[in-house]
């Protein structure tokens, strides 16, 4: 909700921007880090306004999406001729493993060993 206030401007001004709220129904990002540090989140959930609605009290267009109709929002959002905001009700999940991790696992101590063996052998 940082950007409550830039929605008058927005509207005032008629500038063409398109916000995209993933509502995720808190500090989501914090939830998902806690429970995989602590096996448990404490305090992430959020009385939350309807963003639609709040959008619409400033005068601005707004429309709640499916997480598979996000694209085609933002493209109508894009093509606007003013500010609107495109509204997900979805948990994103920000701490999966990265694919070069998954793709390439830490060597095993017998690789290492291997490795360091030739190495002394050639000489590099």
């Amino acid at each position: 909700m940082y950007s409550i206030s830039e929605l008058a401007t927005a509207k005032q001004h008629n500038i063409p921007v398109t916000w995209l709220i993933v509502d995720d129904g808190g500090y989501g990002i914090l939830r998902e880090y806690m429970v995989g540090a602590f096996g448990k989140a404490t305090a992430t959930e959020l009385a939350r306004p309807d963003f639609v609605k709040l959008a619409e009290a400033f005068g601005v267009p707004a429309t709640r999406v499916a997480p598979e109709d996000v694209g085609d929002a933002l493209k109508a959002g894009f093509a606007a001729h003013g500010p609107n905001v495109v509204v997900v009700e979805t948990l994103l999940k920000m701490f999966g493993p990265p694919t070069w991790a998954t793709e390439h696992p830490a060597p095993t101590t017998r690789e290492l060993a291997a490795n360091t063996l030739l190495k002394q052998i050639w000489g590099f």
